[in-house]
């Protein structure tokens, strides 16, 4: 009697179970479906049946955004530029309250940089080359200097962040990208997002007023509890910006260039929006996969937003316009610098179709967006584009 039972409730909890199945997502039951509540709807189809619940939202997010990209097609976006004034003010205000205090910064030569090096596994990629840290509270960033030849008749410096990877610097691409630059008479210089890359530090080891109780060193978000007493208009992104900024100034000022270019790719497209706008010894300003005007990020598919990309306090009276309207200007509010936003075709991060919209939407003297039809990877970098740009 027992195995009976057993296999009379096997039977029926199979049934139950292809008969649930079948109804999912069909309508021949919709008029049954209807005497449930929504929400034992979903949990039945969260826990028994997680493919199909993926697959559901996965489609529903699929819909609503081409919904999204329909309704900005049609819209007809276009973007103002403020008036000279506004600029000059936004430059100012970046620098007083995003960028450190020169006296609160120490630069200096690494003299252990072998170690360093082999620390990051990268040693053999190097051969004439210098090490650089900036460090303020306990918060390391850090800059690798590749040196051209000596017998380059210019003195060029191309500056490239890599972003929130810690293995880029390893790459086939950033390897050809560097050894491309340094055969055109380039110096290359290396730098890094806070926290991540060569920046990479541990939980215990760095530090800062006002940090909470289990930062998290890489979790760019936990460096917005920053406040210093002593500087208390210093705002929380001065840590994220600050430590290329005077890195790069460093370097600047140890040899005059002739030529200064900037490029960044994911995050570090995000430095090469903001860092040239404010060093306008940067003649050209590379984004790769970088930054795009916030309407449209705020509905890209698989676009992951980090806190300095969208960080109220800043982009309320400085947005991605202002700054790439900034990239071109010079020390004198003349429009003698390029900046260039440049976005893959299958980039999963800045989809194609929104940017070819910015395209449409938003032109200025020396500013140009690209979309890269050769780069079919999902986020990654061309480097050959490069090459054209500077060619």
């Amino acid at each position: 009697m027992f195995k009976k039972t057993i296999l009379i409730l096997t039977i029926l909890f199979i049934s139950i179970y292809f008969l649930l199945s079948n109804a999912i997502n069909n309508n021949d039951y919709k008029y049954l479906k209807i005497y449930f509540p929504s929400n034992i709807k979903q949990t039945v189809k969260y826990y028994l049946f997680p493919q199909k619940y993926k697959k559901e939202i996965s489609n529903k997010a699929y819909k609503l955004n081409e919904k999204i990209y329909d309704y900005f097609e049609s819209s007809k976006i276009t973007f103002n530029l403020k008036n000279l004034n506004n600029y000059k003010k936004i430059r100012r205000v970046i620098l007083e309250d995003y960028i450190l205090d020169e006296e609160q910064v120490k630069i200096f030569k690494l003299e252990d940089k072998k170690s360093f090096l082999k620390k990051h596994e990268i040693l053999e990629n190097y051969a004439n080359y210098q090490v650089y840290e900036s460090k303020y509270y306990n918060i390391k960033h850090f800059g690798i200097l590749d040196k051209a030849k000596e017998n380059c008749l210019e003195k060029k410096l191309f500056i490239y962040n890599i972003g929130h990877s810690h293995k880029l610097i390893k790459s086939d691409k950033y390897l050809y990208l560097k050894s491309l630059m340094l055969s055109k008479c380039f110096d290359f210089f290396t730098l890094s997002m806070t926290g991540v890359g060569i920046n990479q530090t541990t939980n215990n080891d760095y530090d800062f007023p006002s940090k909470i109780a289990g930062a998290n060193s890489e979790a760019h978000d936990d460096y917005f509890t920053y406040f210093d007493k002593k500087y208390p208009h210093k705002k929380p992104l001065s840590l994220m910006l600050s430590g290329n900024y005077f890195l790069i100034n460093k370097i600047l000022s140890e040899k005059n260039y002739t030529d200064v270019i900037m490029a960044g790719f994911s995050g570090g497209g995000w430095y090469a929006t903001i860092i040239p706008s404010i060093i306008t010894k940067i003649k050209t300003s590379i984004s790769y996969s970088g930054t795009i005007p916030l309407i449209y990020k705020s509905y890209t598919t698989g676009s992951h937003v980090e806190k300095e990309d969208v960080d109220y306090e800043f982009y309320k009276n400085s947005s991605y316009i202002d700054l790439y309207y900034l990239s071109t200007l010079d020390d004198n509010f003349s429009s003698s610098r390029k900046h260039f936003q440049i976005y893959g075709s299958k980039d999963v991060v800045f989809q194609s179709r929104f940017a070819k919209l910015f395209k449409k939407s938003f032109s200025l003297k020396n500013f140009e967006i690209i979309i890269d039809n050769e780069n079919l990877a999902s986020h990654a970098i061309n480097p050959e584009i490069f090459k054209s740009l500077i060619d």
